[in-house]
């Protein structure tokens, strides 16, 4: 009985102690991958930072993220879109994981193959390119005349990086320093001094100028973030799970903390810590975003994704919303998070993996899809979608203040927002409505030229004239009195000597240049009908130019010569007037061919003789 209740005593117990280790792992469990969330951390509200100074050739985005507390927020309201691709440089088919930077005007950016590459921001041309290795995976920093790179790898699958400084205008090598491992960690610049981790856990601070190395710090991982620098204090988090604080004079350690993982571990940093509010955001394989208090280590808050976090936060003051904190997971998801508590503003679904991290520029916020390999550009108070464009994988975008620049999963594009292009453009497409008034000014001629036709009339009153000079007819029948010339033959002796003279009468033509002149003054008249035919309506009036025909004989009656009849002048003037040749040629033929032929056939008579031959008989 006695070993029975043992029994179930010891049972019992058992049982509760299982239940309790139960308990205790679900809470355990939920503290690790659930939200956490300590209201009542510490704070500092800040403002926003300010836009940089304008002008091309000033400006410089110099490290990765922009700034040195990698905020990833560029403040533009002019870059925003829909944009216009200016160029596009595919000079390299190396994959591209992380952005160019920008300095003097041109673009730097490394691709996987470690080669960098200097573009002019404007054209989009090669300036010069560069192989410094055979891997690299990060960012260049510029500053000055100079440019300086990590590599991941100097020869292919070794195990050894280098870091190396170039002349920024012709792409000369500097200085190189080569280290015992390799490295993807994007350098931070800052006073004359280099910062970079290494994934055998060294962080190191180099002499710009030289690459000599002032301190090192040793954390208890990998550590492939850019360190980020505010108030003196480097912050970066490492593959053991611990994220940290050293001095950035010696590298001496402020703190360090682990942001506490799943019942498998703490899960690795990767991502690049932002440091705003007096907080550390940072993202977590263990698929948490954390947010922990930059003085002291400890933490504010986490908000526990559906992945893997190996983007890095960008953060700003958002209108309309407040503080918020952007990232992406590699559940697909893109989320806002209230920077002060942790909460869910707004989040969209991609429908990929986002591997890479989120820029701002202006109130839009860039981030890729690793899935699908786009670009995606959502408005940052309520996440509806902006832009998109086929083309990117990782961190996607950076700006100038004036363009976009996109980093493709191979190339680079610079786009232009549309607003910003020059105004001729929309210009052009304004004028042609200019144009469309003119049209409208073309109906007011055609009731001028109505007018004309009125005007015709007005030339049809010369036509009304001739009748006037038709009175000169009436005067013809005065000339018309050749029967009296017929008198000569009464007179035999005379015309026998014209016979004889046949010259004589040759020289009456010589004359006619004399009447000729009278065919001068014909023109006159002939003005009238030069003035009909402008209108080209006049074929209506064939019947007056009729007339004309008796207009011959009118101006042989006013400049005929004495002792020629009408109708032998009239065979002058169809000469030079224009259209009237025509119509005095059937009048004047007739009347000169019976004039000559009796004169000179009147006078021979032929009589047969009795001889049988022909004799002349003269009269």
């Amino acid at each position: 009985m006695i070993a029975s209740r043992r029994g179930r005593v010891v049972l019992i117990a058992l049982a509760l102690a299982v239940a309790a280790t139960a308990v205790a792992a679900y809470a355990y469990y939920r503290a690790q991958r659930g939200d956490v969330l300590h209201p009542h951390a510490r704070f500092i509200p800040e403002a926003a930072p300010k836009a940089p100074p304008k002008g091309p050739d000033r400006f410089a985005w110099p490290l990765y993220g922009y700034t040195k507390d990698h905020t990833r927020f560029f403040p533009s309201t002019q870059v925003r879109p829909p944009f216009q691709k200016r160029w596009t440089f595919a000079g390299t088919h190396a994959l591209l994981e992380f952005p160019p930077v920008i300095s003097g005007g041109k673009l730097f950016q490394l691709n996987d193959d470690a080669i960098l590459n200097a573009v002019d921001k404007e054209t989009g041309k090669l300036r010069w390119a560069r192989k410094l290795g055979a891997l690299s995976a990060s960012a260049p920093a510029a500053g000055g005349d100079a440019v300086y790179v990590t590599i991941l790898e100097r020869d292919r699958g070794g195990s050894a990086g280098r870091v190396m400084s170039l002349d920024a205008n012709s792409g000369r090598i500097k200085w190189t320093r080569d280290i015992v491992s390799r490295t993807e960690s994007s350098p931070l610049l800052d006073g004359g001094r280099l910062y970079f981790g290494s994934e055998g856990g060294t962080v190191y601070a180099m002499d710009a100028r030289n690459g000599h190395v002032v301190w090192t710090y040793h954390a208890g991982g990998a550590v492939k973030a850019s360190p980020t620098l505010r108030h003196g204090l480097l912050y970066f988090g490492d593959y053991g799970g611990h994220v940290q604080a050293v001095r950035e004079n010696d590298g001496h350690r402020v703190w360090v903390t682990s942001g506490g993982g799943g019942l498998l571990g703490d899960g690795e940093f990767y991502s690049t810590p932002a440091l705003r509010y007096g907080r550390v955001f940072i993202g977590n394989t263990n698929g948490r975003v954390y947010a922990f208090d930059a003085g002291s280590g400890k933490l504010d808050w986490a908000h526990q994704t559906g992945a893997y976090v190996y983007s890095s936060p960008a953060v700003t003051e958002t209108p309309g919303l407040g503080p918020t904190v952007y990232i992406g997971s590699y559940d697909g998801n893109f989320y806002a998070l209230d920077a002060h508590t942790g909460g869910i503003r707004w989040q969209r679904d991609a429908r990929g993996r986002i591997s890479g991290s989120p820029t701002i520029v202006g109130n839009i916020v860039y981030f890729a899809d690793l899935g699908r390999r786009s670009t995606l550009g959502l408005d940052t108070r309520t996440g509806h979608l902006q832009y998109e464009r086929h083309a990117g994988s990782f961190d996607p975008v950076i700006s100038d203040g004036k363009w976009l620049y996109l980093t493709g999963t191979t190339g680079l594009t610079a786009l232009v927002p549309t607003s910003l292009l020059p105004k001729p453009r929309p210009v052009a497409p304004s004028k042609p409505p200019a144009p469309a008034k003119p049209p409208s000014k073309p109906p007011a001629p055609p009731p001028a030229p109505a007018k004309p036709p009125a005007k015709p009339p007005a030339p049809a009153k010369p036509p009304s004239k001739p009748p006037a000079p038709a009175k000169p007819p009436a005067k013809p029948p005065a000339p018309a009195k050749p029967p009296a010339p017929a008198k000569p033959p009464a007179k035999p002796p005379a015309p026998a000597k014209p016979p004889a003279k046949p010259p004589a009468p040759a020289k009456p033509p010589a004359k006619p240049p004399a009447p000729a002149k009278p065919p001068a003054k014909p023109p006159a008249p002939a003005k009238p009908p030069a003035k009909p035919p402008a209108p080209a309506k006049p074929p209506a009036k064939p019947p007056a130019p009729a007339k004309p025909p008796a207009k011959p004989p009118v101006s042989a009656a006013q400049g005929g010569l004495p002792g020629y009849p009408a109708t032998s002048l009239a065979t002058f003037t169809p000469v030079p007037p224009r259209p009237a040749p025509a119509a005095p040629k059937p009048a004047p033929r007739p009347a000169p061919r019976p004039a000559p032929r009796p004169a000179p056939r009147r006078p021979h008579r032929r009589r047969h003789h009795p001889s049988g031959q022909l004799q002349k008989i003269i009269p």
